[in-house]
């Protein structure tokens, strides 16, 4: 018998948006701001660097556009974050695990169980700060199907990461 591979044309597919995901906490927001924050600092730092020792001169059009050009770019890009964040949900099924985020566009990103080869729980200096942490799921082969969840309270991060590891476990 040779391989067949037929033509399902009457079949039923489970919808992965009729399942209840859940929301990133809230708190991580406060992680976000620092962070741009940060960035903002280092930004305005490095330009005063800059000035200081290399004597830019800041009338220079073309430094001061670079400068404005990457401030607006950091500024746009915190809004996108910030309105995108009640975007960030996820949803653990007894054989996967998924997460969407997005504004413009949405990113679904599913898990199966059995292609899970490693995952991470990590604290940032902010986030422990806040009782948060990061879930990294790492899959296998090269596909890119790692998953982040970014925002969960450091025990529910914990105890997601032990119920995936009993189901591969098994």
């Amino acid at each position: 018998m040779g391989f067949e591979n037929q033509v399902l044309e009457d079949y039923t597919v489970p919808n992965i948006e009729n399942v209840p995901f859940k929301s990133i906490e809230k708190k991580y927001l406060r992680v976000v701001v620092v962070n741009y924050i940060f960035l903002l600092l280092l930004l305005f730092s490095s330009v005063g660097l800059a000035v200081f020792l290399f004597h830019v001169p800041l009338s220079e059009v073309l430094f001061g556009g670079i400068v404005l050009l990457l401030f607006l770019l950091l500024t746009v890009s915190f809004i996108v974050s910030v309105l995108s964040f009640s975007k960030r949900k996820y949803a653990l099924r007894t054989r996967d695990i998924s997460y969407k985020k997005g504004l413009f566009t949405t990113t679904l990103t599913t898990v199966p169980f059995v292609r899970v080869q490693h995952i991470d729980v990590k604290q940032g200096f902010f986030s422990r700060k806040l009782n948060l942490a990061n879930l990294e799921v790492y899959t296998a082969g090269e596909s890119g199907g790692d998953l982040t969840i970014k925002g969960l309270k450091y025990q529910d991060a914990n105890s997601i990461r032990e119920y995936i590891m009993s189901k591969i476990d098994a």
